[in-house]
């Protein structure tokens, strides 16, 4: 298993390195306390996102990262917050971000804890 990335302030919400922590330094925190420090109030997966209004998706894709993509790990964690609070419009929290696998069709999914 790996771990993972959890502070919402952080570029680097995906894998963390062997030395335990992310790739601004950050010293890993107990995942269970971090979630209960941060309890999200909605969770949201990257591909329910596109299949709710692709065209809005698309726009706002392009707007937030230059291009129409499904991979997320390559964003920054600032501008996944900004396309989330546009795409639901309202200001969202990003508490954490996941990555996983949508076991029906083996390719990998986001899921985004937010608050707001």
């Amino acid at each position: 298993m790996i771990d993972k990335c959890i502070y919402p302030e952080c570029n680097c919400p995906f894998d963390m390195g062997a030395d335990g922590k992310c790739l601004r330094g950050l010293e890993r925190q107990n995942k269970a306390s971090a979630v209960e420090e941060h309890k999200p109030k909605d969770t949201i997966y990257s591909d329910r996102l596109y299949e709710w209004d692709s065209d809005k998706y698309n726009t706002l894709c392009e707007k937030h990262f230059g291009d129409r993509g499904q991979w997320w790990n390559t964003r920054e964690a600032e501008k996944i917050e900004a396309f989330l609070s546009d795409y639901l419009g309202r200001p969202v929290t990003l508490i954490n971000i996941e990555k996983q696998e949508n076991k029906a069709t083996g390719f990998p999914v986001w899921r985004f804890d937010i608050e707001g």
